[in-house]
């Protein structure tokens, strides 16, 4: 029922969050591999530590963490709040936003109109495929919403901002930089 987009944006973000804190690490799984992730390597790691590991994957002389993303969020959750399962709740509120302001886009400021079934229907359809499941494989899927708001806005407005979310998505998975070159 809301009509502002920032509404909708902020209570989507934070849901997604919600959500986040309440995975489960099942072993074997991916968010189960990134939680002993951080706490073999990121719960005692200094700042200088992360400045010097930033540098090596920006270089590709990584062999831990290939990409920024996964490192911020490792740090973040790790290092500064020494709570390994928060990496989810940080995840879910970037996923959010991107989910959001991609359903927002498709529906190009049609928030007052009466929604039609089909419209209906891309939603229900967004919410099902990766949305909150997207949660397992953070940046993977993370990646692609934030590959498809920015190639979505970027197509339909022209706005030079989008390029710099298109480019944001190499930062989140680093696959995106060969997707990106169709594009």
């Amino acid at each position: 029922k809301l009509k502002s987009e920032k509404e909708i944006t902020f209570f989507v973000t934070i849901l997604f969050g919600l959500v986040g804190s309440t995975y489960v690490y099942i072993n074997g799984g991916d968010g189960f591999t990134h939680r002993l992730n951080i706490i073999n390597n990121y719960m005692e790691m200094s700042f200088i530590d992360f400045s010097k590991s930033t540098f090596d994957i920006l270089t590709f002389n990584s062999s831990n963490v290939t990409d920024i993303y996964s490192h911020f969020l490792f740090y973040l959750s790790g290092s500064i709040f020494q709570t390994p399962e928060l990496l989810h709740f940080f995840a879910g509120l970037v996923l959010g936003y991107f989910f959001s302001k991609s359903v927002l886009l498709v529906l190009k400021h049609n928030l007052i109109e009466k929604k039609n079934y089909i419209i209906i229907g891309f939603i229900v359809l967004f919410l099902i495929i990766r949305s909150i499941s997207a949660l397992n494989s953070i940046r993977m899927w993370t990646g692609m919403w934030v590959f498809f708001y920015g190639t979505y806005g970027w197509t339909s407005t022209k706005e030079k901002k989008y390029l710099f979310v298109i480019l944001f998505s190499i930062f989140v998975h680093f696959s995106y930089s060969v997707i990106l070159l169709p594009v």
